[in-house]
């Protein structure tokens, strides 16, 4: 028998504001215009911001990240299904198998087109630079090797790479050293994590009254309302950096 149960995914209210001189409004023109630049750095901020919440966000003011226990960067066990977890082989380092074996951490009928993996641009770099015994390159394009990608530099697996500098990297720039028990990579298949994005998207407004003109400024006002939790943690593996 089919079961169903209702899962509530809230939604929040986002919001900021910044003060313009007129001057300045008056004073930027064309390729220079002030207005334009605002609306493009409120919409590259909270961009950023939402890469935070949905990778990493602990759903308290704000959206409920995959990796949601903030206490250890780990995938949260939810009352409907718990998010797979493939170690990395070594206890600071991540080794060619995990890769291989993460979609394979999740059923098939779930893995389907549309996979996208989400790891660091770090953790990039450390992938393209694995190597064979004998000193060859396993992420390349000879198709007379073995290898991560036949010839795809920006998939693994045939699945598509997402960077976000959220996910764990290296201890440093250059090298391939991680941090014990974090979690470098994400798998996550199509619609296991729903996003709820009302009223259209962001919204920006412009306010100009008696105070602001005192003041010989306008205000303009962000708002956006946005939700995210993972609906099916069956759909989704995480590589943890552990023996």
């Amino acid at each position: 028998n089919a079961l169903f149960s209702q899962t509530t995914v809230p939604v929040y209210t986002l919001m900021a504001h910044v003060a313009v001189s007129k001057n300045l409004i008056d004073d930027s023109r064309g390729a220079s215009a002030i207005l334009p630049y605002l609306n493009n750095q409120f919409s590259t901020a909270y961009a950023v911001f939402e890469d935070e919440q949905f990778t990493v966000g602990n759903g308290i003011a704000g959206p409920q990240g995959i990796l949601r226990d903030a206490t250890t960067g780990g995938p949260y066990t939810f009352s409907y299904g718990s998010i797979a977890t493939v170690n990395s082989g070594l206890a600071t380092a991540l080794q060619a198998d995990a890769i291989r074996n993460m979609p394979y951490g999740i059923a098939s009928q779930y893995r389907q087109p549309g996979a996208k993996w989400f790891m660091s641009r770090g953790t990039v770099r450390v992938i393209k630079t694995l190597k064979a015994g004998d000193g060859t390159y396993l992420w390349s394009g000879r198709s007379d090797n073995p290898q991560l990608a036949q010839g795809q530099p920006q998939s693994l697996e045939s699945y598509a790479i997402a960077e976000t500098e959220v996910l764990a990297s290296p201890t440093t720039n250059s090298g391939s050293t991680y941090t014990a028990n974090v979690y470098p990579v994400l798998f996550v298949t199509k619609g296991s994590y729903l996003i709820v994005d009302k009223a259209g998207g962001m919204d920006v407004q412009r306010y100009d009254d008696s105070t602001t003109a005192k003041a010989n400024s306008i205000v303009l006002v962000m708002r956006r309302r946005v939700g995210g939790q993972v609906i099916s943690p069956w759909g989704i593996a995480a590589m943890k950096i552990s023996a």
